[in-house]
């Protein structure tokens, strides 16, 4: 199995004294087949309530602009 996210240029800007304590990706991924399919993977210790709202706050995010909660 291939990692290939490092491949696709996401970076992520953080202070010295951010943590990171959940992550959500949703991924498009193109088949051999020509097949098309969505992943969605989260951290480990992400519980279900917490996907979700990463989820929601990114779509307000992408559409308002916005990143301090």
């Amino acid at each position: 199995m291939h990692r290939a996210i490092d491949q696709l240029g996401i970076e992520l800007d953080l202070a010295d004294d951010d943590l990171v304590s959940d992550a959500v990706l949703i991924a498009k991924v193109h088949k051999p087949d020509g097949g098309v399919s969505v992943v969605l993977r989260v951290s480990s210790g992400t519980d279900w309530v917490t996907q979700r709202a990463l989820i929601a706050v990114a779509n307000d995010v992408d559409s308002d602009g916005y990143d301090n909660l």
